[in-house]
């Protein structure tokens, strides 16, 4: 058994199918609209999180994860010069 079958049987067999095993396309067509709201929204999800580097909605979650990261800790470095300025009027390399 494939992979992709395995993950089908596992998931994917009770939801679409009718206990004979035919296909039920109503139930199909269901979770395929809910899927492609769940694309859309993960698409915009990923943009946001990345700084709009990153849209694909199918990029690992490790890599949108990591550029979130990056961002925030270059707002925070940013964040702290600008409070040593602030405080001290020194200048600051830019």
């Amino acid at each position: 058994m494939t992979e992709v079958e395995q993950k089908y049987n596992e998931f994917w067999k009770e939801i679409v199918e009718n206990p004979d095993g035919t296909l039920n396309k109503d139930k199909i067509m269901k979770e395929l609209a809910d899927f492609s709201v769940l694309i859309s929204n993960l698409s915009k999800i990923n943009c946001y999180l990345s700084g709009n580097m990153v849209s694909n909605p199918m990029t690992d979650a490790s890599v949108v994860i990591q550029i979130c990261e990056e961002q925030l800790q270059e707002s925070y470095q940013r964040g702290y010069e600008d409070a040593i300025f602030d405080r001290t009027g020194d200048c600051r390399d830019e």
